[in-house]
């Protein structure tokens, strides 16, 4: 790493810090450190106990952190565009506003972080931990869960769309005015009703057995396709009904007024219910 992308770092509580003169170094940090409107893009900060780290305002493009300790750090306004924290501990790590997609937490420790109103869209979050968390307005588009657990979390108005949750726990997570359009929710785990009536969806949005989702406002619910194409005379038969009932409330779904929102709600719940029945039926 060039001595000349550190020159705008402020650095305390600093008593061992190892900085070569050429591409290739890297920093030793064994303290305390606060880094405001720096640039240390492409840095490899691996392995290193950073408990506190204040990275405020600070540009860590691409930067690796694996198996780093940044316990009860800030990232305030800090850009972690393609950043990698494997296995990092960020017991309690806090930041407004931080930008992360396709940033990489697979196995991290993110417990009772506090980072509401972030960009993570495409990142991998992969077992990491989120439990007792904060990510309320955060864009989660395309986001990876696998495994993740997200216990007790808060997601108020966080934005879901075409975000995977192979095996996440779920449980007691609050998703008031999240947007799951498009999401796959099938295999998560701990999920329940009453999580779920505070959110919204679209009839593309995978859910576990039992639960669904209403849509969120502005969502056109196009006919559905009708096709049949390798079923049994008998399977027909009952995909045909089907597209029937599916065709009836997507024409009592037009009809409604805005002010039936209880009933369109209802009526999206059906509609959920029946193209996913569908879709099952067609596997």
């Amino acid at each position: 790493m060039p001595v000349t992308h550190i020159r705008t770092f402020i650095l305390t509580l600093l008593p061992a810090v190892a900085i070569a003169g050429h591409a290739s170094a890297q920093i030793r940090v064994d303290a305390r450190i606060q880094m405001n409107a720096g640039s240390c893009s492409g840095c490899d900060l691996s392995e290193k106990a950073m408990n506190g780290v204040r990275l405020n305002n600070a540009n860590f493009t691409n930067s690796i952190f694996n198996n780093s300790n940044l316990s009860g750090g800030s990232l305030d306004g800090s850009d972690l565009t393609g950043a990698h924290f494997r296995s990092a501990l960020m017991y309690r790590v806090e930041g407004n506003g931080v930008i992360m997609p396709r940033t990489v937490f697979e196995d991290a420790t993110l417990t009772e972080a506090r980072l509401p109103n972030s960009k993570m869209a495409d990142a991998n979050l992969s077992r990491a931990d989120l439990s007792r968390a904060t990510f309320t307005n955060t864009d989660f588009a395309r986001v990876r869960f696998d495994s993740a657990n997200l216990t007790a979390g808060e997601f108020q108005g966080g934005q879901f769309q075409g975000a995977y949750f192979p095996g996440a726990i779920l449980s007691d997570s609050k998703f008031d005015g999240a947007n799951f359009s498009g999401a796959d929710l099938s295999t998560s785990q701990g999920l329940k009703q009453v999580q779920l009536d505070v959110a919204c969806g679209d009839e593309k949005t995978r859910l576990p057995v039992g639960l669904s989702l209403p849509y969120c406002e502005g969502v056109t619910v196009e006919m559905a396709e009708h096709g049949h194409d390798g079923m049994s005379e008998q399977m027909t038969h009952a995909a045909e009904r089907l597209d029937r009932a599916i065709s009836d409330v997507e024409n009592l779904l037009a009809a409604s007024g805005p002010r039936d929102r209880a009933l369109r709600t209802r009526l999206q719940r059906i509609h959920s219910d029946l193209v996913q029945t569908k879709a099952a039926m067609a596997h």
